[in-house]
This record gives C-alpha cells, structure tokens and sequence, in this order.
C-alpha cells in the first residue's frame, strides 16, 4: 500500500496483522541457503561442473568438426586445377593426373570427436544420477525387457530426494504457516457456530466419540455426587461402554456442540500440524492393502479394519453401501435358486456381510 498524489491510500492490502509483530507477517525458505544470496541454490545450479564440461566437450566438438568437416585433397601433381569447385567440377568429372601422380581426398576427421562423445555422455550420465533423473521419471521409453519391478524402484528412488525436500520445507515453513496463521484463522471462523452436524470417517469418529463420552461421564458424574451418590469404577466403565455402543448406533454423523467454548479453551495454540506425506503415493498403498489382507481371515478384526480403510479410501460410506442391500439380498436369493446372475457371488455375500454393511 501507498499514498498517491492526492494523499489517497492505494494498492492491495492482503493480511493486517494485529496480534504480533512486523517480523511475523512473512515467511520465507531457501532452499539449500548460501551467504549472500536470498534464493539460496537451485537445483540446476548442482550440476552447474557438469553442465561446464559438457559445454565444453560440445565445444570442442564442434570446433573439431568445423574443421575435419571439410572436403579437402591432395595431390602432387601441379597441373591439376587448383580448385575443382570453381571450374564446375560435378559428380563423374574425370581429373587428369600426370603419370606416378597422387590424387585423393584427405582424411580431416579427427579422431579425438568420438571420445568427445563419451566423455560428454558421461558427464550426462552423472548429473542424472546425481539428481535421480532415470529415465522412467523422464518419461523416456525403457527397452522391452526392463523388469517392472526394476522401474517401480527407480521412480521412488527417484522422487525420494524431492520428499525429503519436502518434509524439510514443511517443517520450517508449511507447518509454521498452517499452525500460526491459517488454524488460528479457520478455528475462529469455525467458532462463530455454536454447533455442526456433520458425518465423520471411522478415524474421526474415534477420536469425536471418546471426547463426548468422557464429557457424558463427566457431567453423570457431577450428576449423582450431587444427589450423594459413589460411582465405582466398575459402574464408570459399564457407562462409558454403554455411551459408546450408543453412539455407534447413531452412523456416522455426530452433532457437536459448544465448539464455540471448545475452541477457545482447547484446541487455539495446542493444535500441532503434521504436513508430511500429505500426497500419497495411492498406487503402493493399495499394493500394501492388498497385501496385508491376505495375512487375516475374513473373520478376523484386521481384516475387517483393512476393509473398512480401503473403503474409506475410495470415498465408499455406510450409508451408500445401505442403499444397495436390498438388491444384494434379490441377487443372493437368485444365485440359491439356481438362477445365473454373474454380477454377484452367493458364496461371497453372506448374512453376515450384509449386517456389516448396515452395522
């Protein structure tokens, strides 16, 4: 912002500041810092010895080929024309040389261009190591007998260097800004309703749920010591089971209330961020599901706990799944009167998974 002429403030203001000083109002990280330079070093500027003699050897090389380039003869014999260009010497002329006379084209190509070559494409080679570029991250074409497996490890090998960049700017940078300047701003926002109705993943509603819980023992609590009443601790857990199995009961949508308070008291400057590995690599975590189901039974509870991950993963809720039970009970009943019906497998669907998907 500015004053103009007139004494008229002009320009954008973005964000004032009120609660801390000038030096808060900025963030900045260079990446690989160098005294004297506030954009610190860049990536290219790590291979800039490569990049030098690759210059150079391309130098050279054309240097060398100007020169061997040329079409050039000998000869010893003085009557042969001094140039066979400009007396329109074509393809087929016949040259007359004197008896015991030489006449041929001289050898200009030197023999240092091919190692020029190899040199240069060693340097080439050792910039990509040095910055993890193989080809399958260039996107290049492999030969065809690359192993997969072969190319699954170079792409991670590849963009590991890049992650480890990331989590060292999402420390000293993102999660300072998400933690000191966008919370504190959305939790005030999300203050000014008293209350949300919202549905939850299974995660969260562990986390939503424990709270509420101990909030309902609390005041129950409070309640009977009032009314003279001891609670054991045999009587808190068999309440806090029962609140719980309540709650489950209620899906996935929980209503919370007084945020208001609960913001203010418990969450503004005790929230920490964790910013790293927020872009998951989908590919292998699938792989890595599929994996460790075959290590469970289907009856098993991490199995289950897998399933329900994967699920929620693809975005599949509860509440979609409801919606199809009625069809999956016609097919089922299809399938057992021997009634072909390839979209689903009788032996697959049991009563048991369908209590699952409405549990």
């Amino acid at each position: 912002q500015g004053v103009n002429d007139d004494g008229e403030m002009q320009g954008v203001l973005l964000q004032v500041n009120e609660e801390g000083p000038l030096s808060d109002t900025y963030r900045y990280k260079a990446r690989n810092p160098q005294a004297g330079r506030g954009m610190g070093q860049g990536i290219p500027e790590e291979i800039k010895e490569h990049q030098r003699w690759h210059n150079f050897y391309k130098t050279e090389t054309a240097r060398a080929v100007a020169v061997g380039g040329k079409v050039l003869f000998v000869t010893d014999d003085g009557d042969v024309v001094d140039s066979i260009y400009d007396d329109g010497i074509d393809h087929g002329t016949i040259l007359k040389v004197g008896e015991g006379r030489m006449f041929q084209q001289a050898n200009t190509l030197p023999n240092s261009i091919p190692l020029y070559g190899e040199i240069s494409a060693s340097w080439a080679e050792s910039a990509d190591k040095l910055t993890n570029s193989f080809a399958v991250a260039l996107g290049s074409q492999e030969f065809s007998d690359t192993p997969f497996k072969a190319q699954y490890l170079q792409d991670i090998n590849s963009n590991s260097q890049f992650k480890q960049y990331y989590e060292e700017i999402s420390e000293e940078l993102v999660q300072p800004i998400v933690e000191e300047w966008l919370l504190p701003w959305a939790l005030k926002d999300a203050a000014k309703d008293n209350e949300i109705y919202e549905t939850f993943s299974r995660q969260e509603l562990a986390l939503i749920d424990e709270v509420i819980v101990e909030k309902r023992i609390t005041d129950k609590l409070v309640e009977m010591s009032l009314s003279k009443q001891v609670a054991t601790p045999e009587m808190v857990d068999t309440l806090r089971q029962s609140m719980k199995n309540q709650l489950m009961k209620e899906g996935t949508k929980r209503q919370v209330t007084e945020i208001k308070d609960f913001i203010k008291k418990e969450v503004i400057g005790n929230v920490t961020v964790h910013s790293s590995d927020e872009q998951r690599n989908k590919r292998a975590l699938f792989e890595s599901y599929q994996t460790a189901l075959t290590l469970f039974a289907p009856t098993d509870p991490a199995f289950l706990a897998i399933r329900d991950r994967i699920l929620d993963s693809m975005g599949v809720s509860k509440e979609e799944l409801s919606l199809y039970i009625e069809e999956a009970a016609q097919n089922v009943g299809m399938a057992q009167q021997g009634q072909p019906n390839p979209q689903v497998d009788a032996q697959q669907l049991t009563q048991t998974d369908k209590e699952r998907a409405v549990a």
